[in-house]
């Protein structure tokens, strides 16, 4: 037997368009957060590439550096010629330190990518705990048109929360007062 009351329908719709609602909001955080994750992996593992790169070749510059100041001891290479040489390492190695250090940049903005990750899905926490709350509290209530209301409420309030929740969640990265510069992703 169905309830063809027009209260009943309509009460249906709303409920209908509520969660609806929650879904496609939910599902929109939920992209973004993922989003998020994703390029935070794909920084991650470019820092630590970089990084690589540059520990090596610092390993290959120190080495250079230390074999050619075995050879100035040893008196195989005159003390200007050797000079000039360990200053061009020196260099090197002030090269690839800077190389490090602006790969551990990433380090900045992969925990703004987190950080922003965690509120998008703390706030995707609270409008689901919201819902639930409403849905809890319209088991006791009779009147249908209370019931309409707080649905009404409830829908405004998701859009509000969501509305609040991206403004707060502004979607470009940057990276600052840097010796090397500015990165801005996004």
């Amino acid at each position: 037997m169905t309830n063809k009351n027009p209260l009943h329908q309509e009460l249906q719709l709303q409920l209908s368009y509520l969660l609806n609602g929650v879904v496609s909001f939910s599902t929109r955080h939920l992209v973004e957060a993922e989003t998020d994750l994703s390029q935070t992996s794909l920084l991650l593992d470019e820092a630590i590439n970089r990084l690589t790169g540059s520990f090596f070749a610092l390993h290959a510059a120190i080495s250079a550096q230390q074999e050619l100041v075995a050879l100035v001891v040893a008196g195989r290479i005159s003390g200007t010629a050797g000079r000039t040489e360990l200053q061009a390492h020196a260099q090197a190695i002030v090269a690839h330190v800077s190389a490090a250090v602006t790969s551990l940049q990433f380090q900045d903005m992969t925990n703004q990518l987190l950080e922003r990750t965690a509120k998008r899905l703390g706030g995707l926490r609270e409008i689901l705990n919201d819902t639930a709350a409403v849905a809890s509290a319209l088991r006791s209530v009779e009147d249908s048109s209370v019931v309409h209301l707080q649905i009404d409420a409830v829908i405004a309030r998701l859009a509000r929360q969501s509305e609040t929740l991206d403004d707060a969640l502004f979607k470009s990265v940057h990276q600052e007062h840097l010796e090397s510069g500015e990165i801005t992703l996004f």
